[in-house]
């Protein structure tokens, strides 16, 4: 039996198949960008969390920074294995730069501050391999 043109022009058989095969490209490539947004703020947030246990320490009166350094690892939730926790150490007499060991005028103790530095490289990210964050607590 032969079909006519304009019969098979009118047969809808197949048309949901075709729109599936034209939108799925599209939902797959908004799932696949949120989901690449997610976890880049998820790993960020375990980085802010991580500085928030090292802030924590020294806020409830801790002065060793190994055990800083313990307490952020320890809180730094799936840290790559080639992650890098640094601690620095400055101390200031008002503006000016300060050795932590020397009085300021009127021996008073110089102001101490740590920074701390997060740093990982992170081959599993979609995007933003590169992790880093810091932040500067006064301890004294």
């Amino acid at each position: 039996m032969i079909r006519k043109q304009s019969d098979f022009a009118r047969d809808a058989r197949g048309v949901a198949t075709v729109e599936l095969a034209l939108v799925l490209p599209i939902l797959l490539g908004v799932f696949l960008g949120a989901y690449s947004v997610w976890d880049a703020a998820s790993r960020q947030q375990n980085l802010s969390a991580a500085l928030d246990a090292g802030e924590q320490y020294y806020i409830n009166g801790g002065s060793n920074d190994s055990m800083a350094t313990q307490a952020i690892q320890g809180a730094w939730q799936y840290r790559p294995n080639n992650s890098s926790v640094s601690l620095t150490r400055a101390c200031q007499c008002g503006n000016a730069a300060q050795s932590c060991s020397t009085l300021c005028s009127g021996n008073i103790a110089p102001s101490a501050y740590v920074t701390m530095r997060l740093t990982a490289v992170d081959q599993t990210a979609m995007i933003s391999p590169n992790l880093a964050a810091s932040r500067v607590v006064r301890v004294r």
